[in-house]
């Protein structure tokens, strides 16, 4: 079960929001749990900004950052855009927080191809291991690179041999104690699960089953991934967005018995023996809503805080603000905010507008969010136009239209408040990720220019707070 907030709503809202980027509000579209305490004061609006260098990510292959018991940020990346011999170098940030200063950038491996889908994701295993996780795919077609690489930063990470090409979107996590990797593999893009056995890799079998539609024959699923400890909680999409204009989102959760069930709890499959059909999953997001067009869905952002998952979802919206009809965009996009409640049910509600799409050949590109791992209610999201508005943001320092950053906070009687993290910018601002852990939160992003995702040219960026 899921509500789902309505079109005339989220264009009502739209249209009677001010267009200043200063403090904004926007009223949620529709019921759900909300924030018990008195709103907190902004976190990301300030803080000191240490650049690591040149690096990118991708949508996927979460978490991109984590920070340890020492408040030391780990940051992965894949080096691109640079013309050098480092162009495909798989590195590893790490920020001492308390200093706010760059202390070591680990080289974990390197893609012939240079992609910002190779970046590796982090988790902080428990137990004798310790140390910090690392997972990355080179998402490439040759022949014989078939392999996703985990182990724990220090140590060579280990090559693991899958029998297919084209593995992409390795993202580490641990559940129960155990160290597991889910991977896509090439076609005909199916999601694996690796879990590691104390010496090596066991590859487990797929975990869900793509569904054909009426669009694809054979669609390409996307997952994103967030650990409670006890279970890996799965955001899917029937396809990517770009290929299916009636890509939902969905929830599951696989725990350490490696049986697959719905947001309520119902087993519906298990791991490599019956992995169970995407569309048997718990819908959050549903993009074959009738009368509507172009409601397709992305997971872009998901964690499990406070005792739920949360996820935001990037989507088409034909019907947006006229004013965010940018130049030469093929696409308009918003963001929307999606929460299990107590009763296992799902709520979904307009977030705020995301604008174009980064550029033409992908029209479901958007800037990204980042879901506050230690506070559902608070966001940071990418966006070239206003978050409430859709107006454009034209930078007064150089006149031109940029992605910033825009933190937002949901109050205890619902309504969204949004404060600028970045503004009149000469560069975009764009994927946001926030860490939190050991004492600290800290805020990473891309700063640069992204025009495509084998050659953008970016720095990661961290506002140590």
């Amino acid at each position: 079960m899921y509500k789902q907030m309505s079109r005339r709503d989220v264009l009502r809202l739209g249209a009677l929001a001010a267009t200043e980027l200063t403090l904004i509000r926007l009223a949620a579209c529709a019921p759900g749990s909300r924030r018990a305490a008195a709103q907190s004061p902004w976190l990301y609006t300030s803080g000191t900004d240490v650049d690591l260098g040149q690096g990118s990510w991708c949508w996927f292959s979460s978490p991109r950052s984590v920070i340890d018991g020492s408040g030391h940020l780990h940051a992965g990346s894949v080096v691109t855009g640079t013309g050098s011999p480092a162009d495909g170098d798989v590195v590893v940030s790490t920020v001492d927080l308390a200093r706010q200063q760059l202390i070591a950038r680990s080289v974990v491996g390197h893609t012939p191809d240079p992609d910002d889908h190779a970046h590796p994701s982090l988790s902080l295993p428990t137990g004798p291991n310790g140390g910090v996780q690392v997972a990355w795919s080179p998402h490439s077609g040759r022949p014989n690179l078939g392999y996703v690489y985990g182990g724990v930063l220090g140590q060579t990470l280990q090559p693991i041999t899958s029998p297919f090409t084209g593995s992409a979107y390795a993202a580490a996590a641990v559940v129960d104690g155990q160290r597991w990797i889910l991977t896509r593999r090439g076609k005909p893009y199916s999601w694996q699960l690796l879990r590691h056995n104390g010496t090596t890799w066991d590859n487990l079998g797929d975990v869900t089953a793509s569904v054909a539609s009426r669009y694809q024959a054979k669609p390409r699923p996307y997952h994103l991934v967030a650990s409670s400890g006890t279970a890996l909680h799965l955001f899917v999409s029937t396809s990517n967005p770009s290929d299916s204009p009636e890509s939902s989102v969905y929830h599951a959760t696989i725990g350490a018995d490696l049986k697959v069930r719905r947001s309520d709890g119902t087993v519906v499959g298990k791991v490599g023996s019956s992995p169970p059909p995407v569309t048997s999953l718990t819908t959050v997001w549903d993009g074959h809503r009738s009368g509507e067009r172009d409601g397709r869905g992305w997971p872009v952002a998901a964690s499990w805080t406070n005792g739920q998952p949360t996820v935001i979802i990037s989507t088409r919206d034909t019907y947006g603000p006229a004013s965010m009809r940018l130049r030469g965009a093929r696409s308009q996009l918003r963001y929307v905010w999606a929460r299990q409640t107590a009763d296992r049910t799902w709520n979904a509600e307009h977030l705020s507008w995301a604008g174009s799409e980064l550029y033409a050949a992908q029209p479901d590109y958007s800037g990204l969010a980042a879901l506050d791992p230690q506070d559902p209610y608070r966001v940071v999201v990418s966006t070239n136009v206003h978050p409430v508005s859709g107006a454009p943001l034209k930078s007064r320092a150089d006149g031109q239209v940029h992605w910033e950053l825009f933190e937002g906070v949901q109050s205890p009687a619902g309504p969204w408040a949004w404060a600028p993290v970045t503004s009149n910018s000469t560069a975009d601002n764009l994927r946001p990720s926030i860490a939190a852990g050991g004492g600290h939160r800290a805020l990473t992003w891309m700063r640069g220019s992204y025009s495509h995702y084998t050659s953008g040219d970016t720095h990661l960026v961290v506002r140590a707070l």
